[in-house]
């Protein structure tokens, strides 16, 4: 029970050779071993390079089936939207739960210890190298990693609960680890890495992909919001989800978008609100975001607008989601986030049967295949709500600093009089609006236990409700993913224990 395979990817001490424009796009092409390299800032910076992509490839890897990935998955999950293309029900989340032998677990399980693993490797590399280095470029290289190992680490509790972690690189069998750390423990070491990082790390938005301050700060403050939640439930993290919400607020180094379509604008790529996101660029490493949406259903196909058929309907929303919208706001409307037709490559026009996305929609991508539209891990629009939601502590506040941060959201794509005071349920329907199709909607309902009813506009209990896209109601089962199957076979500790049991594993 020794050899468990997400171990055995660090074991070869990857480490990652490729030019900096496309530094988080491409795996590593070479191995070396850990005692042979950080002999230079170059073999130091590949190896913080080499950190990314796993992350990367936890979202977006998929399966045979078409647009089979966790992001999808992770949207499909919530039931607020539907799929045009054929799909795996089971695997897509739309029956729950998720069995232990869907390919998507394996996916992002394997692509997060990896990135665990590579930086596990760079941190004890980059500390015990006696090469002529600068102390900030050292820092720096340094600090990434820790967030990396915490990101990484965040999205496994979240997901699984109590989970293997392993901290050390792994130079022989007895230095695997395969017991399982409490919930609350994986939290703790999150917070170390991202408190080490805070430290470490100087430039709140290096403007190049690479995470900086400010990436720590929104994390933390998106830690210690789910801290404050289930299961942990230690509310006492609302008050320091607050404070790290309010740092990066009061930063300046993030704003809003202006408009409703700059999330796909390549002149907006890690400016503005970007604070992290998965870096594409045109033909090298060409972004599967554009093609993940465009239109596509029965008897038809996105040959009609865009040169090359590419599966699209990944996800669609459902008019009623899009009805839940209030009146008047931008998002909803027509090329909005949302639209309905589209001309054809013959200068005619296509008008849908149904409302496809366009949040990630690029233009110049339906003539030459290639496009650099960013997926956003981290946004400031993000980091505002959670800010509001921190006030709010699960009531009301009045919090001048949360009431404006909500605003500032909301206010952007649909007026409105600044209110005295919010509520939790304002902020989080809120979060459903300006966060779908990012990826983040099933953690907020894990950690709020909570469901937006886009038929009802109400917020309410997600254990026992049935979403409109699926075909049985929420259970406790649902609450967290299970281990995947050839990581049971491999690892003893991760067999036979079931949702409750890992819950409780605080």
């Amino acid at each position: 029970m020794k050899k468990i395979s997400y171990i055995i990817l660090g074991m070869a001490a990857t480490l990652f050779f490729a030019g900096c424009t496309k530094f988080l796009t491409e795996d590593p092409k070479t191995f070396l071993s850990p005692e042979n390299y950080y002999v230079s800032e170059a073999q130091m910076q590949d190896a913080v390079n080499g950190m990314y992509p796993p992350v990367n490839s936890a979202y977006m890897d998929g399966l045979v089936a078409p647009n089979h990935t966790t992001f999808i998955m992770l949207e499909t999950l919530t039931g607020y939207h539907k799929r045009n293309h054929a799909y795996d029900s089971r695997t897509l989340g739309y029956n729950l739960p998720l069995s232990d032998d869907n390919g998507l677990l394996q996916n992002n399980w394997v692509g997060m210890y990896t990135a665990i693993s590579r930086a596990n490797y760079a941190l004890k590399g980059i500390e015990a190298s006696t090469a002529s280095v600068a102390s900030e470029v050292k820092n720096r290289f340094l600090g990434e990693a820790h967030f990396i190992r915490a990101y990484a680490y965040f999205f496994l509790v979240q997901l699984y609960g109590p989970v293997p972690m392993p901290l050390e690189p792994v130079k022989a069998k007895s230095d695997i680890v395969t017991e399982l750390t409490p919930i609350s423990g994986v939290y703790e070491q999150i917070l170390a890495d991202l408190t080490e990082a805070e430290q470490l790390l100087t430039v709140w938005n290096p403007g190049n992909g690479h995470v900086g301050l400010g990436a720590v700060k929104a994390l933390l403050a998106k830690v210690h919001l789910a801290m404050a939640g289930y299961p942990l439930q230690q509310t006492e993290h609302y008050a320091q989800a607050l404070a790290k919400a309010k740092e990066v607020k009061n930063s300046g180094a993030f704003s809003l978008y202006k408009d409703v379509h700059d999330l796909a604008n390549s002149a907006k790529r890690n400016k503005e609100e970007a604070i992290y996101a998965i870096q594409y660029s045109k033909g090298s490493a060409n972004s599967g975001m554009p093609t993940l949406f465009l239109p596509y259903y029965a008897g038809w196909d996105s040959e009609q607008i865009a040169e090359n058929q590419a599966f699209g309907g990944a996800i669609v929303p459902s008019q009623t989601f899009i009805n839940s919208y209030i009146d008047g706001d931008k998002r909803a409307q027509e090329k909005g986030w949302y639209y309905t037709s589209y001309k054809t490559l013959d200068g005619g026009t296509a008008e849908f049967p149904q409302p496809f996305i366009y949040k990630y929609f690029d233009a110049d991508y339906l003539s030459s295949n290639q496009s650099d539209v960013q997926f956003p891990f981290l946004r400031y629009s993000d980091i505002l709500l959670v800010l509001a939601e921190a006030a709010c502590a699960g009531g009301n506040s009045s919090d001048p600093d949360a009431i404006e941060a909500y605003y500032q959201v909301h206010n952007r794509w649909s007026p409105m009089v600044k209110p005295s005071s919010i509520s939790f349920d304002d902020v989080y329907k809120e979060r459903v609006w300006e966060l779908c199709f990012e990826g983040k909607n099933w953690f907020d309902m894990l950690r709020t236990r909570k469901i937006f009813n886009p038929s009802t506009k109400r917020v309410v209990d997600m254990v026992g409700y049935k979403p409109q896209e699926h075909s049985d109601p929420f259970t406790e089962d649902c609450l967290l993913f299970p281990y995947p199957v050839s990581e049971k076979r491999l690892n003893e500790n991760l067999a036979d224990i079931t949702v409750a049991a890992r819950l409780a594993l605080k």
